[in-house]
């Protein structure tokens, strides 16, 4: 089986961000951080978490991390905890998913419906919009970068010249308005590469 999930970035307009994916039912929350990493085309360079609401702290999902022994409540680790299994177990309709703390890039995971399709990795059916850039200052920082795009240059300022410039060597060009949905599966179908390589690198263990 698989899980039609759509993934949207939170407080993103004038094109929301958003990829509607399918994982497979073996799934555990780690694969799907990097589902995610791959779909959206971040640079999986962050501490993530996923939790019933932002910050809410119902009930968290991540990696261990050592202030865990300080709480009364350990969250659930995201290796040894199953998307299928907790979302049907504990009636999950949608969740969110938190990447980078700094920023904070608030996605919203609705699960849409179980599917009989078998699938060994995830698969992007649909999207919009392009991913910002890493570490822009989250989404009201990507909301000025994105006002900046809009002016004539002979207008910007040194400072937000050297943005635009940043913002260009960080992700080659910049396309709001476009989702290229065969990169997003080709980048998708190197899931299991992917996963071995950012587990040796965060030094995580299965």
């Amino acid at each position: 089986m698989a899980i039609q999930l759509k993934i949207q970035i939170q407080g993103i307009k004038n094109p929301p961000v958003w990829r509607k994916l399918l994982i497979p039912d073996t799934f555990n929350f780690r694969q799907l951080h990097y589902a995610i990493q791959l779909a959206f085309g971040w640079g999986c360079c962050h501490l993530y978490q996923f939790e019933k609401q932002a910050y809410s702290h119902d009930w968290i999902i991540r990696e261990p991390q050592e202030e865990d022994d300080f709480w009364s409540s350990e969250p659930f680790l995201a290796a040894k905890t199953k998307v299928y299994t907790f979302v049907m177990y504990n009636g999950v309709k949608s969740f969110v998913y938190v990447y980078d703390f700094g920023d904070s890039w608030v996605h919203k995971i609705t699960i849409e419906t179980v599917t009989k399709d078998k699938i060994t990795t995830p698969f992007c059916l649909a999207g919009k919009g392009d991913t910002p850039p890493e570490d822009c200052g989250g989404v009201y920082g990507y909301e000025e970068l994105k006002e900046l795009f809009t002016k004539d240059p002979k207008d910007l300022t040194e400072e937000e010249q050297e943005r635009i410039d940043w913002a260009m060597d960080i992700k080659g060009e910049m396309r709001f308005n476009e989702f290229d949905i065969l990169q997003v599966n080709e980048d998708l179908s190197t899931f299991k590469t992917f996963e071995k390589e950012m587990n040796r690198l965060w030094g995580y263990k299965k």
